[in-house]
């Protein structure tokens, strides 16, 4: 019984003596303002939803901060702050709120909170939200590439969100390049005429779709020619 108890004994000394060891390796907090949650995604969604989260900051500085603005990278986005002033140790909360809008496929937007010590001095942390966004209308291929020479090549299009669809005109803004919507209403024929080209080509052309999509009402497909020298590799 007595060898029992030095064996538990000698257990729980161990073990005290290990949590004792990590606490005394672990790093203090570094300063800074810091995000509790640095990026929000949210999954999968849909061409035109609006989507809000909340993010939370807290001052890991010995110094009060004043909050001096929030940059945000797309005007499709807004920030409110709860607080213009935070004490050392104090928390922020920063509700936000992201204006999909026509963006298609991984999409996301960038919000810098800049803030000040009382000296002058700034400081800044990034946040982020994202998302996959599953457009109303697919297509395939993302953009149509050409060689020196004529050619025609085909883009299908096919349900996203939307079961049903309506493509209503096609054109391109070069006028090197023709397109023709086929009978099926979901096949557009482009061409390429190099002579058309040849004097002067625009460093971006598209393809221009109108469709019945209410997000997205005119899809840009790039149009690109391959270097004459590169045709051969």
């Amino acid at each position: 019984m007595l060898r029992w108890l030095l064996l538990v004994v000698a257990l729980v000394c161990g073990v005290s003596a290990m949590g004792l060891a990590y606490l005394a390796s672990r790093p203090e907090d570094e300063p800074g303002l810091t995000a509790i949650e640095a990026v929000h995604d949210f999954g999968e969604l849909s061409q035109g939803d609006v989507v809000s989260c909340e993010f939370q900051l807290v001052n890991h500085f010995h110094e009060p901060l004043s909050i001096r603005d929030v940059i945000r990278s797309c005007g499709c986005s807004r920030a409110e702050c709860s607080a213009d002033r935070m004490a050392p140790g104090e928390k922020l909360k920063i509700n936000t709120e992201w204006h999909v809008g026509s963006n298609r496929g991984p999409s996301g937007v960038i919000l810098t909170v800049v803030a000040a010590f009382p000296d002058g001095r700034t400081t800044a942390t990034e946040l982020r939200m994202t998302g996959k966004i599953i457009p109303d209308i697919e297509y395939l291929p993302a953009r149509l590439e050409f060689g020196p020479t004529a050619t025609t090549k085909q883009v299908v299009f096919f349900p996203g969100r939307l079961s049903e669809f309506t493509l209503k005109r096609v054109s391109c803004t070069h006028r090197a390049f023709d397109a023709e919507l086929l009978p099926d209403g979901v096949h557009v024929n482009v061409t390429y005429h190099p002579q058309a080209g040849q004097q002067e080509f625009p460093q971006e052309a598209y393809l221009v779709v109108e469709t019945s999509s209410d997000h997205e009402p005119t899809c840009r497909i790039p149009l690109t020619v391959a270097d004459e020298g590169k045709t051969g590799s």
